[in-house]
């Protein structure tokens, strides 16, 4: 009986290699079914999950819309009034036709929660059909407003919860699709790397063929992959374009980091909303005291100057009760952007409550900032909004305060200014008045 030892070289060389290669085979198969699991991960990230987040960041954006154009329906001239309706209904209809593309591709974890939020904006809109029909048997504008203000914020905000949980359950389900995609990449890299060790031993052809078609390109990817995992979202993935494996890793590496962008650009875009006041455009009061931290330790550090003005609107309270809350509303804006396009892109300009707004003025020292706050006292004065036919301004008052030995931390300059505004108050309104200075910018009209 002949045993492996009699068999001719030949033959051992031919059984050695057909065994490898044998091997190789099974082991690019399975590589291959990586590959694919790869694909599969990609493709549900692509044909669902991106949709649908785009699809419900685009309802999240249009009903935020509706409700700032019923604010603007409210406070609108009546010659104008029926344009704003008709664009608040095509918003609505905007709306209502991205909920139709996300409800497409909806997840059974998010049945429960969609199922509550189109409940809740069917209710919500009921409630928008009872102020059209308010506005149109001309209902007084506070009994408007003040349903606005109560019944139909109560509602949005509660329909607006359940939408900001099912935002985070979306970005779940996509952190959970990348992790996927990730796991089913590392399997299909080392399987490669297993079966283009084994196909180098066949022969040095061979072996230089696999390194310069299939490893540098796997490499590349793999360094492509470390970049992308450090968030450096400026790699160029070249080699989509190939119709082998390598190509099909090239697009999911691909589609990978278009997910990324697009959760980068979605976080930015909630830390943005998240840092500014809705009402005016103007920093909310957590996003100002992160940043003007960064101002103090930087002018600090390098010796600059760094003024704070506090700005008050005179007799606010009076203005809202005699001409309604959505005046206030309106002079509010008014005045964020009377202020805000008179400031410096490095200047930081923040509602500090109410009718209150602060400003830090970098690269000011006293002198400076009492001119820079007075410049915009005056612009404030100069506000003109229509009401029940006359035209209705503002003043305000203002107290400045500048960085110094005496005055060393934020809290003590902001305290300085605000004692600064009640000098100002105190003195007459429509001033500006600067701490340590007997200095003022009486009112000119």
């Amino acid at each position: 009986m002949r045993t492996i030892h009699d068999w001719k070289i030949r033959t051992k060389v031919a059984a050695a290699f057909g065994l490898v290669l044998a091997v190789t085979l099974a082991l690019g198969l399975f590589a291959v079914d990586r590959l694919a699991l790869v694909h599969e991960r990609a493709a549900v990230a692509r044909d669902n999950w991106f949709p649908a987040s785009r699809a419900l960041g685009d309802y999240a954006f249009e009903t935020m819309r509706v409700r700032q154009m019923e604010a603007v329906v409210i406070t609108a001239p009546p010659d104008v009034a029926a344009d704003e309706l008709r664009l608040l209904l095509k918003i609505a209809g905007d709306a209502q036709r991205a909920w139709a593309r996300y409800e497409r591709d909806l997840t059974p974890e998010a049945r429960a929660l969609a199922d509550r939020i189109a409940a809740g904006w069917e209710g919500y809109l009921a409630l928008d059909m009872r102020l059209r029909a308010m506005l149109a048997e001309r209902a007084g504008r506070e009994a408007v407003f003040a349903f606005y203000a109560g019944d139909m914020r109560r509602a949005y905000a509660e329909w607006r919860e359940v939408l900001e949980r099912l935002l985070e359950l979306q970005m779940r389900e996509g952190d959970s699709n990348f992790r996927a995609g990730e796991e089913a990449y590392r399997s299909a890299r080392t399987w490669i790397y297993t079966a283009i060790g084994l196909a180098v031993a066949l022969s040095g052809l061979a072996g230089l063929f696999i390194v310069t078609s299939i490893s540098r390109p796997v490499r590349r990817l793999t360094l492509l992959m470390n970049r992308l995992a450090t968030n450096d979202l400026t790699v160029s993935v070249d080699g989509a374009a190939r119709r082998d494996e390598i190509g099909a890793m090239a697009k999911a590496v691909q589609v990978f980091k278009h997910g990324l962008v697009e959760r980068e650009q979605l976080a930015a875009e909630l830390q943005r909303q998240a840092a500014i006041d809705p009402l005016t455009g103007a920093l909310n009061r957590r996003a100002f005291r992160e940043r003007i931290e960064r101002d103090v330790s930087r002018a600090k550090r390098h010796t600059r100057s760094l003024s704070i003005a506090m700005i008050d609107i005179d007799h606010f309270k009076r203005l809202n009760d005699t001409m309604g809350h959505a005046m206030g509303d309106r002079f509010l804006v008014a005045v964020a952007q009377a202020v805000g396009s008179r400031l410096r892109t490095e200047d930081l300009f923040c509602r500090y409550g109410g009718e209150e707004f602060i400003v830090a003025l970098s690269e000011s020292d006293a002198p400076g900032a009492l001119i820079a706050a007075e410049r915009l006292r005056a612009a404030i004065a100069a506000i003109r909004l229509l009401h029940d036919g006359a035209e209705r301004g503002v003043t305000a008052s203002i107290g400045v305060a500048t960085f110094s030995n005496r005055l060393d931390t934020l809290d003590a300059v902001i305290d300085a200014a605000d004692q600064a505004l009640y000098r100002a108050k105190s003195g007459g309104r429509n001033r500006v008045v600067a701490d340590g200075l007997d200095l003022r910018a009486a009112a000119t009209g």
